[in-house]
């Protein structure tokens, strides 16, 4: 279970950085070369996600029931990290579709211009998502160091 959390968070924090490129080649331009390489790789690791976080909500709810018999005490524990658990399901859902929908309607062989439509209408929401996958990302890892506030 430990290696789940290793890769939802290392995910997360990769989907997050790929949302909100642009905001770091504003401030970074030098960075662009090296950020390219990993956007390159975006509809792959959106579709992770995308799996990652169904299974964490199907996982959650309805195999260990982590979310309905064990959140008063693992909130008693460690309050912050509990947050970035039960947050990471509905981010990882999120940038997964943001980023991994292209390359999903090019698997399947359907119709582009509709995708490109919809991604025209989240793509402002692609930097709050980023931003709050990078920090669940990061409080996910800060856990599974034994970090614990």
């Amino acid at each position: 279970m430990r290696g789940y959390f290793w890769a939802i968070s290392l995910g997360l924090i990769a989907a997050g950085v790929i949302s909100i490129t642009n905001l770091i080649v504003a401030k970074k331009p030098d960075l662009k070369d090296k950020l390219d390489k990993l956007t390159d790789y975006s509809g792959y690791i959106g579709s992770v996600i995308l799996l990652a976080g169904i299974w964490g909500l199907v996982d959650g709810f309805i195999i260990s029931k982590f979310y309905t018999a064990h959140v008063g005490a693992f909130m008693k524990v460690v309050p912050i990290q509990s947050i970035a658990i039960f947050l990471f399901p509905p981010v990882c859902i999120v940038l997964g579709l943001l980023q991994g929908l292209p390359k999903i309607a090019e698997w399947t062989g359907k119709d582009l211009t509709k995708v490109e439509e919809m991604a025209k209408k989240v793509a402002p929401f692609s930097v709050p998502f980023g931003i709050a996958g990078i920090a669940v990302g990061f409080l996910l890892l800060l856990f599974l160091l034994g970090i614990y506030f």
